[in-house]
C-alpha cells in the first residue's frame, strides 16, 4: 500500500512542476507583448532622405537655390505645412518618429508634439520672417550651436516634456527649433535626431537680404530705405526684387 502512495506524490509533484513552467512561459509571454507594446516607434531606419527647401518657398526676399537642407531616416515622417496658428515664426518643416495626427491647430507652437509617443521624437523648426520682429531678435540671440542636446528633463512651450527650444541666429536669419524626445525613446533614436539636427545645412545670408517695396525703393532688414534709379523706372512688374536678389546671392552656403 506505501508504494502507490509514493507514486501520486511523485505524479503530483510533476504536475506541479508543469504548471509552474507553463506559467514562468506565459507570464514572461505577456511580458515581451507589454514590453512590445510600449515600444511603438521601430528603430530608424539605415537609410536616409534628404531635404532642400528653396530659398524663395520661404520668403520671396530670399535668393533662389538651397536655403535650408537635412537627412532624416526614411522611415519617418516629415512636413512643411504649418502645424500651428502661429504665422511668425515662420514653420520651415517638422519631422516626427510618428505619423502626425489630424484635428484643430491650437495657437502655441509645437501643439502637436503633444501626441509623441513615449519612445518618439518630434522636432519643429521654425524662422522670424517678420522685419519688425527680426530687427529686435538678431542683438540678442546667440550663434547656432555646434551640437543640439536633446532633453532629458522639463518642458518648453506646448511640447511634451522632456522638451526644449534653441534659438539661434545663422548671419541675418533667426531660427527656433523645438525638440521633444520621449524618455523611453531608444539611444539610436536620439542618435538620429541628434545626427538630423547637427546635420542641417543653413544658407547664412552675410548681407542685408534687400526687399522691395511699392515706392520704387527698397529698404534692407536693418529698415533703413534706400532709392534706386531702375526699381525706379521699373514697371510695377518689375519690383519683384529679382533685381534685389542679386546682392544676396553672395550668401555662402554652410552649416554654421
Amino acid at each position: 500500500m506505501r508504494a502507490p502512495l509514493r507514486d501520486s506524490g511523485a505524479a503530483l509533484g510533476r504536475t506541479f512542476v508543469m504548471r509552474a513552467i507553463n506559467g514562468s512561459v506565459v507570464g514572461g509571454l505577456a511580458t515581451v507583448l507589454v514590453a512590445a507594446a510600449a515600444a511603438s516607434t521601430p528603430p530608424p531606419s539605415h537609410h536616409s532622405i534628404r531635404v532642400s527647401i528653396d530659398g524663395r518657398s520661404i520668403a520671396r526676399r530670399f535668393p533662389p537655390g538651397p536655403s535650408i537642407s537635412f537627412r532624416y531616416p526614411a522611415n519617418w515622417h516629415v512636413t512643411r505645412h504649418r502645424l500651428d496658428d502661429v504665422l511668425d515664426p515662420h514653420t520651415l518643416f517638422a519631422v516626427t518618429t510618428y505619423r502626425l495626427p489630424g484635428g484643430r491647430v491650437d495657437d502655441c507652437d509645437g501643439t502637436r508634439a503633444r501626441g509623441r509617443p513615449a519612445d518618439g521624437a518630434f522636432v519643429l523648426v521654425k524662422e522670424v520672417l517678420d522685419g519688425a520682429s527680426l530687427r529686435r531678435s538678431l542683438p540678442r540671440l546667440p550663434r547656432r550651436p555646434r551640437r543640439f542636446r536633446l532633453p532629458t528633463r522639463g518642458g518648453a512651450f506646448c511640447l511634451a516634456p522632456p522638451s526644449v527650444v534653441y534659438q539661434f541666429r545663422v548671419g541675418k536669419r533667426a531660427f527656433y527649433v523645438f525638440i521633444s524626445v520621449g524618455c523611453r525613446a531608444s539611444a539610436h533614436t536620439r542618435a538620429a535626431v541628434t545626427t538630423l539636427l547637427d546635420g542641417m545645412r543653413i544658407a547664412r545670408y552675410v548681407t542685408n537680404v534687400t526687399t522691395c517695396t511699392s515706392y520704387g525703393g527698397s529698404r534692407d532688414t536693418a529698415g533703413r530705405r534706400s532709392r534706386s534709379p531702375w526699381l525706379a523706372a521699373a514697371s510695377p512688374a518689375a519690383r519683384t526684387c529679382d533685381l534685389a536678389h542679386v546682392r544676396a546671392r553672395r550668401a555662402t552656403y554652410a552649416a554654421a
